[in-house]
């Protein structure tokens, strides 16, 4: 699993308060079982970060990969979490976030997990990223 925040096409790490950013998740499986049902996809945002809940409740479209097909979204105030099936095939989700505070914030890592094997899980890098006033 692996995020990437983007401005346009551009993957940045800085960005200005009052920026629109979409986040781009990326997930596949690397199990021997081929398809996981049932994961949970748990993206933790940074302190400043606002989720634009009308694009988290579906995927954007994304260039590149297919998109994954949430069989559920809860979105919470910190967080975004995915329900899914993930293949072997990398598929990605999109969602637009509004930056709201300036500062270097930590950007903690996103995880993935199956919800009845507990073996299976994954988990991304952290970041850094810097926030401008405007």
């Amino acid at each position: 699993i692996t995020r990437e925040y983007r401005k346009g096409s551009s993957v940045v790490s800085t960005a200005n308060v009052g920026d629109e950013l979409t986040v781009h998740i990326m997930v596949r499986t690397v199990s021997k079982q081929g398809t996981v049902h049932d994961v949970a996809l748990v993206d933790l945002l940074p302190s400043g970060f606002e989720i634009d809940r009308e694009s988290a409740r579906t995927s954007l479209p994304t260039q590149g990969t297919p998109s994954l097909t949430p069989e559920f979204v809860d979105l919470r105030e910190d967080r975004a979490l995915i329900f899914a099936s993930i293949s072997s095939s990398t598929a990605s989700y999109a969602y637009k976030v509004k930056v709201t505070a300036p500062g270097s914030f930590v950007v903690p890592p996103p995880q993935a997990m199956s919800l009845y094997d507990l073996t299976l899980r994954g988990r991304g890098p952290s970041a850094q990223f810097e926030v401008s006033a405007p």
